[in-house]
């Protein structure tokens, strides 16, 4: 049975459960293993060293230094500079 690894990464906690819940409806099979962030941050730093991968990554964009839009631009800036 094939498994599937979902990172669920949003600051606020009612948000955070209300979207594990619906993903959760979806796992009719019991085929997910959902693990959640409340910091992008974390999630990103998580991912570059490797120690987790993910199938899928849910995440809210509106976050106070959620990381990931610092890696976008890291990654833009270093696009140009190349």
């Amino acid at each position: 049975m094939t498994r599937y690894r979902i990172a669920v990464c949003d600051d606020e906690p009612s948000e955070l459960e209300d979207i594990v819940q619906s993903v959760k409806r979806y796992d009719v099979h019991g085929d997910f293993d959902i693990e959640n962030y409340t910091d992008g941050a974390v999630l990103l730093s998580d991912l570059q060293l490797k120690k987790n991968f993910f199938d899928l990554l849910l995440l809210d964009i509106e976050m106070p230094s959620n990381g990931f839009q610092y890696q976008v631009a890291e990654d833009r800036r270093s696009s140009f500079l190349a």
